[in-house]
Formats: structure tokens, sequence, C-alpha cells
């Protein structure tokens, strides 16, 4: 909106690379709303898809004609969730990947180790 886009093509186009069909639905029912004359985020808030803190966000901006800033804002929080997600996942994943790696390398070794070990029981008891 803030690049001159009416509201309901913006919403028309998210709806469309959302490539989420429940989302898709929930954000062409707002479109369908604001069309009718409504707010968007009535229809978020009944969709009951979006967070409630994003659509009380986007609420506020809605009422105060700074929807775009309060997108922003909206977007911003969530991306530090997931960057935060992220990097607690890979630190709780790296003892994980470290023991599975150990058990690949001691098979490998294994592997490679006994038939030298049979091999010498062969050649030190004749067959």
């Amino acid at each position: 909106q803030a690049a001159g886009v009416p509201i309901n093509e913006a919403l028309e186009t998210l709806s469309r690379i959302s490539n989420n069909v429940i989302i898709e639905r929930a954000v062409n029912a707002a479109r369908e709303r604001v069309l009718e004359g409504g707010f968007i985020t009535d229809s978020l808030k009944e969709s009951g898809v979006f967070p409630a803190m994003a659509v009380h966000m986007l609420a506020i901006g809605e009422q105060t004609g700074a929807i775009e800033v309060m997108a922003e804002k909206v977007a911003d929080f969530y991306e530090g969730e997931v960057t935060e997600t992220v990097a607690r996942m890979s630190t709780l994943m790296e003892p994980i990947i470290m023991v599975v790696l150990g058990i690949i390398v001691g098979t490998l070794v294994v592997a490679m180790y006994m038939p030298i070990f049979e091999l010498g029981a062969v050649v030190t008891h004749g067959g």
C-alpha cells in the first residue's frame, strides 16, 4: 500500500502468492470484506488463521491510517521470531548430528577392521 497499490489488488496478489490454501481463503475473505466496505482485520480475526497479536497490530494500523507501518512492524517481529527459532533448532541439532556421525564413522571403522581381525584369526589358527 505504501507503494501506491490499492488494498484490494494487494490482497489479491497476497492470496495468490501465499502457496497456502487456508491463508488464501482467509485473505480472499478479507478482500471481499474490504470490497463491501468493511475492515480487513474483522475478516482476519474471524478466520482464526492469523495470530491475535498480528491482527490487533493491523487493526491499530487500519484505524490510524498507517496499516503499512504496522504491517512492517508485524513482519519484523515475526522475522525475528523465525531467526531465533532457527538458531535454537540448529543449537539443539548439533549434538544429535555429532552422535549420528559418530555412529556412522564407528560402523565404517568396524566394517573395515573386522575382515583384518578375521584374517589374523585364520592365519593364527590355521584355517
